[in-house]
């Protein structure tokens, strides 16, 4: 079921960097039940090494999978030509083309970065665990569960943290529980927020190992702008589906006004070709989910069976927040 592939995989990159957080906290609780902890450290590289080598392993146990399987795996980048050619070009500038009856997208999202001077300076959550120097004091531009997923963990890490936010926490969850986080978050965690503002601007202050990044935001209210200056400045804005630029358009495939893919139990406009994942429209962008609707898109395509017509019911599908007060 879905809920059985959401529990499954609910030790995924998120709950991993929660959980090296949750250790700091376990380890304070433990002199309260008897037990004797010495002096503990935290080092940020020897963390990044093992999340690294956490992501290292689910792709090798994908491609192992799909070897088992008998899929073929083609390290490219894929264009659309028409309705039944995708060209293949490789990092070496090798190029070929691939035909088949077929094709199915699944080319997901990239976080966005806030449109103001300096954008470049910002990180997210897709690349926080490959840069290997420590956060230090680190801002969190957002108020979306990925947003307080990462404020909780680097918190929980020991790092000095602040969270921006526009409007209001986790929009479209139940915000009495939303209330209750960011009370959670303030009052035990250290966690500071500043509310009501976006940024207006980026600069580095400083080379090196030692540059800063000076950070001016705008008040949504009218207020006067405030500025600050932080080590890392992490953008968690919400992400945008990848569906520009690889020959979608060329064969017509429908999207939506945000560039996500218009289409019914998978099947866009364009009757061979297929998309699951994050880039649908009006549909939950979790990994499990997408791997779910996979499974039974590949059984409705091709099992005899008809017990496998089943198409994936999008309804009420749980999400856990990894924040440091859980909820799901």
């Amino acid at each position: 079921s879905l809920v059985h592939e959401l529990l499954r995989d609910a030790s995924d990159v998120d709950a991993s960097a929660s959980q090296a957080a949750l250790l700091k906290k376990a380890m304070t609780d433990a002199t309260a039940y008897g037990y004797t902890v010495g002096d503990t450290t935290f080092e940020w590289t020897s963390c990044v090494q093992g999340i690294r080598d956490y992501i290292g392993s689910l792709n090798f146990g994908y491609r192992t999978s799909m070897r088992e399987a008998g899929v073929k795996y083609l390290n490219a980048y894929g264009t659309i030509l028409d309705r039944h050619r995708v060209q293949l070009r490789k990092n070496s500038g090798a190029e070929s083309i691939s035909t088949a009856m077929r094709i199915c997208v699944a080319t997901g999202g990239r976080p966005k970065v806030p449109d103001v001077p300096g954008k470049e300076l910002c990180v997210t959550s897709d690349d926080i665990f490959f840069h290997p120097r420590s956060p230090g004091k680190t801002l969190v531009i957002g108020a979306s569960y990925v947003a307080l997923e990462c404020a909780g963990f680097l918190a929980g890490m020991g790092y000095d943290v602040t969270v921006m936010v526009r409007s209001i926490l986790l929009r479209g969850f139940d915000q009495e529980m939303a209330k209750k986080i960011g009370e959670d978050m303030e009052s035990f965690h250290n966690i500071k927020f500043i509310r009501g503002y976006v940024p207006r601007e980026f600069v580095a202050v400083g080379e090196g190992d030692a540059r800063k990044i000076r950070v001016t935001a705008a008040s949504t209210s009218g207020n006067a702008d405030e500025t600050d200056v932080y080590d890392t400045v992490l953008s968690a804005t919400g992400r945008t589906p990848c569906t520009a630029g690889f020959g979608l358009d060329t064969v017509g495939v429908a999207l939506d006004n945000n560039g996500f893919v218009l289409s019914e139990n998978e099947q866009t406009n364009v009757w061979n070709i297929l998309a699951i994942g994050d880039i649908l429209s009006g549909k939950p962008e979790l990994t499990p989910t997408a791997i779910q609707a996979g499974k039974l898109l590949a059984r409705r395509l091709y099992s005899t069976q008809e017990a496998d017509r089943l198409p994936c019911d999008y309804s009420d599908v749980p999400t856990t927040i990894f924040t440091p007060l859980e909820y799901g």
